[in-house]
């Protein structure tokens, strides 16, 4: 039976009686949890009269225990070893610690550090790709506003004065046509006032309202409001054919300006004019236009 015993260490109580109920032997006791309680009554026969022994085998499931088992596990049995070092001295608790719960914390020890490795891993990644993000926006921006200061450079200051008048007057009757889509987050009635007064306030407030499109067109087609990076969201679309490299593009340089005018860079500053807050503000009405010729807008 001691042989057996050591194979089923986890038998929580073993005995064996003979015939009239008295015990000849009981498996040794262990301090681990129990979880599964099992419970081995074996008494022999009276020779006389049979030959089968009796054997009555309980078994008990404990969820109370799991619990238990789990805290002890975390937290290297600290309540116990308390109790043991008040009632039997530090030697007593030293030695339960090394038996016993030392082994049972190994697994939840062993998790947390790759739960805390995996974890430095994968913020070590967004932290990257957030990085490498911020660089290409800025990117887009500096190109963008190379490009409108090529197309001003060989015109007159007459010209100039005209062509912004003209495109202001032009871009603020296109936002107030689209007063359904853009109001909010964008007063379109004080449009021009913005313009003026705050242009970096006009172009964070154009990517709120492309990042309000995006997240209604993506809540249609993927029929979910999950919570996720508009960045993802935007990649989801683009690969699922639900918008193309045009549309994707006019998204991508509305957010560059809105999250530079929104979140600046003190050792790289970029100064946003009213030019600026013009070109986000044309590109947002060319996305909503090229989004209803898709027959993307949600209503």
């Amino acid at each position: 039976m001691d042989k057996v015993a050591k194979h089923y260490y986890y038998v929580t109580n073993a005995y064996l009686l003979d015939s009239e109920g008295n015990i000849l032997w009981i498996k040794e006791k262990n301090s681990h949890d129990k979880v599964a309680a099992l419970s081995v009554n074996i008494q022999l026969p009276d020779l006389e009269t049979s030959t089968k022994a009796n054997i009555d085998i309980k078994n008990h499931w404990s969820n109370a225990n799991i619990g238990l088992s789990i805290f002890r596990s975390m937290t290297f049995s600290f309540t116990q070893l308390i109790e043991i070092q008040q009632s039997d001295g530090w030697q007593k608790a030293f030695d339960y610690f090394t038996t016993v719960a030392w082994y049972r914390s190994r697994p939840a020890i062993g998790f947390a550090f790759f739960t805390i490795i995996l974890f430095m891993l994968y913020r070590k990644r967004e932290t990257a790709r957030d990085e490498a993000m911020v660089v290409n926006e800025r990117e887009i921006v500096k190109l963008e506003k190379e490009r409108s200061r090529h197309e001003r450079k060989n015109k007159s200051l007459q010209e100039k004065i005209y062509d912004l008048k003209s495109q202001k007057e032009h871009v603020a009757k296109k936002i107030q046509s689209h007063d359904k889509i853009i109001n909010p987050p964008l007063n379109t009635l004080k449009y021009e006032q913005f313009l003026e007064l705050d242009p970096e306030s006009v172009i964070f407030k154009c990517r709120k309202v492309a990042e309000k499109l995006v997240i209604q067109i993506y809540n249609k087609t993927f029929n979910t409001e999950e919570r996720m990076p508009l960045y993802r969201k935007i990649e989801r679309l683009s690969k699922k054919g639900t918008i193309d490299s045009k549309i994707v593009t006019q998204i991508n340089t509305i957010k560059a300006f809105g999250n530079l005018s929104a979140h600046p860079n003190v050792k790289k500053p970029i100064e946003f004019t009213r030019e600026d807050a013009l070109m986000v503000s044309s590109t947002l009405i060319l996305l909503i236009e090229e989004l209803g010729n898709s027959d993307l807008l949600v209503e």
